[in-house]
This record gives structure tokens, C-alpha cells and sequence, in this order.
């Protein structure tokens, strides 16, 4: 074989969308591919046992590597995936590696590894092989349920109902999944929405809507039990970091990009989204209740905010369903040299023109919602603020202790 890059697929999705089916489909084609399938758990991919190359001993099987009769193999990934990446790659024997990310990973470490990694070597592993897409299989009864999504049919009087979220799961099993769900389409650049035959129709126009507010550049394929055709998902050439990166719906709105088409099919099912902007902080305290007590018509939040606890740093919040996350997102530029401070105002016009006495410090947060009414959900967001006296006092007394340093 000669020697050229190898393209890689990566594939996410959750326990049970439908990742298993679609690897087997991948390892049984008949088209002449010689795909390497990097698995989690070798025990869960059902080889043919027609496939199994003659001669494959039941040693290679327990060493967690199985070869197929069509130039195909399936190996478990038990040590470092860079390693794992390099060793066939340079067997020269294979056209294509797929690799499956365990349904309880994050996509852009993977990814990371591909596009940064170096070889035991030195050899920069993006001069071996390179992403061809991120594709993210989606159980579409799974997403109907996670996201409550059959809302979007119910009677318009249900829709300001509130619902204590307890957002503490002790029970590993019990943890909602929407969270990473979510990121893993946020982060892809192809969707496989997977089991569209146990939904109605009008059900999954409403997932379909729902995927492109989170998603709304991926390209969009319907498929029942796994099967696509390859030419869809493999050699596609699709995949750019930059464009998935930023092709998340919540950036996208933060950016005032308008998809208008989506953003038609979405409001026909009563999706909408917004961003609320304020230059005041939360009270910690009052955020925590209302996302306690959240609108059921609320799916998806995520933004940077500013809170109370702490005027020099930025935290970003993410909330999908009953999932949640919080952290430390960086400082603030006001909190920051003043070299930086100028170095940044001189070169942003957004900057200048929103920078006032605490700087650049606010809170943008995209809200998506079902049957949602904008002006309450601000009401109520507006109500966890700090009162402009709160801060008066708050920020004198930050200056204070910044001054005496």
C-alpha cells in the first residue's frame, strides 16, 4: 500500500444509539475498504464469524484483535489510543480507521490527539492520518425522552410548568445523559440520527429541528437500524476544525448568525432561542434556585456569566435537560495586565464599545427552549441578579482589597 494519510472517522454516540449495528455494517462491506475498527470493548461488536479470517488464532482473539476474511480488523483499545493509531498506520495495511469513543467520553479529546499528538518517534501523527469526519450516531427515541421533546405536542397551556431539577446523581446508572449527548453533537460535523423508525413523524420533525438549534451546520442523515450508505460517512473529506470548532448552535447565536431555514422548521414546532445579555452578576445563591426549579420549557443553556463569588474570573455555565456543569472559564480581560487590556481594546471594536467601569465583565447566555415565553424566563433570570446597591457595595470593596495588593 502506498503511502499516503490515512483518513479517520470518529464515532460518537450513547450507550445504545446504535454505534454497534453501524461498525458491523462498517466490518462486513463488500466494496473493497480494509477498514481498521478501534473498539472500547471487543466483546460488544458481533463479528460475522463467516468474516473471521481463516487461521485466526484464539490467541489473537483473547489479545483482543480479530481479523476479518475482506482485509478488515477489530482490535480493543487497551493502551494509549496514539499508539494504538500508529501501530496501523504503519502496518500499511489498511485504507480507513474508524474509531469508536466510549459512549461516556467527550469527543474533542480524540480529536486532540489526531490533530496534536507525536509519535513514541517524533513523527507528527497528523503527517500519518487525518480526521475525515466526526459523525455522532443519535437514538432518536432516546432523544425524544431526554430532552422532553413530546412537549412540542402537547396543549400550549402546559408549557409554564415548573419542575425541581435535582441536578445530584449518587447512582451512576441514573445520571442523565443529555449533557454529553449534547456535546457530542455540538462537536461533529456529521449526525446519524439512528432509530427514526420507533418515533411518528411529527415526532421526529421536532428532533430534527431540535438537533439543528444545537447543531444547525452538520450534515443531517436519517437512517433505521445503523444502515448507510458508505459513501456517506466514510472519504468524505468533511471534516475542519475551525468550522466544527465554532459550528455549535449556542456560538453561532452568540454571534448573531441567523439559519433561517432551520430557524423556520424549528419555530413551527414551537422551538425558539435568545441570548440574555446583562452587565450585572448573579447572586450564586438565586441562580442555584433557578436552576432548581427550571421551566419544563427550557432544554438547553450555555454561556459565560458573571457571578457574585468572584469579579475576576468568568465561569461558564452548560445545561442540557436535567444535566449540568459549572467551571472556572478564565479571567476576566479586565482582571488582566494593562498591556493586555490595551493590547485587546485596540484590536476589538465589540470590546470597546461594551467596555464600561468593571470592564468587560457580563453574562451572555443562550437559552433554547420549547413553548417558551422569552419575557418570563429574563424575569426570572433578571430576579438572581445582584441588585445594583449589592454590587455598588460588592465591587467597592473588590476595588479595595485589588488596591491594597
Amino acid at each position: 500500500m502506498e503511502n499516503k494519510k490515512i483518513p479517520i472517522t470518529i464515532l460518537n454516540g450513547y450507550l445504545g444509539a446504535g454505534k454497534t449495528t453501524l461498525l458491523n455494517h462498517l466490518l462486513n462491506n463488500q466494496v473493497g475498504l480494509k477498514i481498521a475498527v478501534i473498539v472500547n470493548d471487543l466483546s460488544e461488536v458481533n463479528i460475522d464469524a463467516k468474516l473471521i479470517e481463516q487461521g485466526t488464532s484464539v490467541e489473537h482473539i483473547k489479545e483482543e484483535m480479530v481479523e476479518l476474511s475482506n482485509g478488515c480488523i477489530c482490535c480493543s483499545l487497551r493502551s494509549d489510543l496514539l499508539v494504538g493509531i500508529t501501530r496501523l498506520v504503519d502496518s500499511k495495511k489498511y485504507d480507513y480507521i474508524i474509531i469508536e469513543s466510549s459512549g461516556v467520553t467527550e469527543p474533542i479529546p480524540v480529536a486532540q490527539t489526531i490533530i496534536m499528538g507525536q509519535t513514541e518517534d517524533g513523527r507528527d501523527l497528523s503527517q500519518l492520518c487525518y480526521i475525515d469526519s466526526m459523525l455522532t450516531v443519535v437514538d432518536a427515541l432516546r432523544m425524544k425522552t431526554e430532552f422532553n421533546l413530546g412537549q412540542a405536542l402537547e396543549e400550549h397551556g402546559h408549557e409554564h410548568e415548573e419542575h425541581h431539577h435535582d441536578h445530584h446523581h449518587d447512582d451512576e446508572e441514573e445520571k442523565p445523559i443529555a449533557g454529553l449527548l449534547v456535546e457530542q453533537l455540538e462537536f461533529c460535523n456529521i449526525v446519524l440520527l439512528n432509530k427514526t423508525d420507533l418515533v411518528s413523524k411529527e415526532e421526529l420533525a421536532i428532533i430534527k429541528s431540535y438537533i439543528k438549534k444545537i447543531q444547525p451546520e452538520a450534515t443531517l442523515i436519517e437512517t433505521k437500524f445503523g444502515k448507510v450508505p458508505f459513501d456517506q460517512i466514510l472519504n468524505t473529506h468533511s471534516f475542519n476544525l475551525k468550522t466544527v470548532a465554532n459550528s455549535a448552535g449556542w456560538i453561532q447565536e452568540l454571534d448573531g448568525h441567523d439559519h433561517e431555514e432551520a430557524h423556520d422548521h424549528a419555530s413551527e414546532y414551537g422551538i425558539s432561542s435568545f441570548v440574555y445579555r446583562r452587565k450585572r452578576p448573579f447572586d450564586i445563591k438565586k441562580l442555584g434556585l433557578f436552576y432548581d426549579y427550571l421551566p419544563r420549557s427550557i432544554v438547553r443553556t450555555k454561556g459565560v456569566i458573571w457571578l457574585d463569588i468572584n469579579h475576576d474570573y468568568a465561569f461558564m455555565i452548560s445545561q442540557a435537560g436535567e444535566s449540568m456543569k459549572f467551571e472556572e472559564f478564565g479571567l476576566w480581560l479586565g482582571s488582566r495586565s494593562e498591556e493586555d487590556i490595551q493590547a485587546y481594546l485596540k484590536n476589538s471594536e465589540k470590546l470597546r464599545k461594551n467596555w464600561d467601569e468593571y470592564h468587560d465583565r457580563q453574562t451572555e447566555l443562550v437559552i433554547i427552549g420549547i413553548h417558551m415565553d422569552q419575557k418570563e424566563v429574563e424575569t426570572m433570570l433578571d430576579n438572581a441578579l445582584m441588585t445594583k446597591e449589592e454590587l455598588e457595595t460588592s465591587w467597592n470593596e473588590y476595588l479595595k482589597i485589588k488596591n491594597a495588593k
